[in-house]
Formats: structure tokens, sequence, C-alpha cells
């Protein structure tokens, strides 16, 4: 197994952990999560999110849908930027986050991005 494959496996499997934790503090609830999500007006919205989050992160750490857990989690995390956009909150988190899984799925098949940057530039 190539250098990229290895770094890409061990990306997934970290950033899926991520996004996996991520879901069970949702379901949880902690004080601060809840004082976030009330102050951004989806307190309402918060089990269904976890549960999105915890498909998202299962497709994505499966082999078959990777591609597609990739595709779901961007959305996923260009919607948080959203949210802390609209509130006047850095977005440096989910856009990090955002940066790493999109290098994660190149680095899992370079072909992901392949539509969105030319082989060569003419």
């Amino acid at each position: 197994m190539s250098r990229r494959l290895v770094v890409g496996w061990v990306l997934t499997i970290v950033l899926g952990m991520l996004f996996l934790a991520s879901a069970v503090g949702k379901f949880v609830r902690p004080q601060s999560l809840v004082e976030s999500f009330t102050r951004w007006g989806l307190i309402h919205v918060l089990t269904p999110i976890a549960v999105g989050e915890t498909l998202c992160a299962t497709l994505f750490l499966m082999p078959r849908t990777h591609s597609l857990g990739v595709l779901l989690l961007s959305a996923y995390l260009g919607a948080a930027t959203a949210t802390h956009l609209s509130h006047n909150e850095p977005p440096i988190v989910p856009v990090g986050v955002l940066v790493l899984l999109w290098l994660t799925g190149w680095l899992r098949n370079p072909k992901l991005l392949g539509e969105l940057i030319p082989e060569r530039i003419p």
C-alpha cells in the first residue's frame, strides 16, 4: 500500500472518529453545547443533526461509500460554517475540518477532485 493511501486511511479514521465523537456529544447534550445551539436557534434540531452526523460519518468510514460521505460531510461543514458566520463567530474549526476532509478524500481517491482541478492548465 502506498504512503498516500496509508496517510489517507489514517486521516479517514481520525476524522471519522472525530465526527462520531461530535455526534455522541450532541446526543449527550453537555451544557456548553446546549447553550451554543440555543444561541444559534438550533436547539430543536440537535438530535436530527446528531443522527445525520452519525450516518454521514459511517458512510465516510466505509470504503464503498467514502466519496458519498465526503460529499455529505462537506455539506454538513458548510452549514456549520454558515451558522458561525451568521452569528459573527469565526468559522475556523469547520473550515479547518473541511480542508482536512477534502485532503483525506483526495489522498484516498485522487479522482475525487478530478473534475474540479484540471490535470493540465493550458
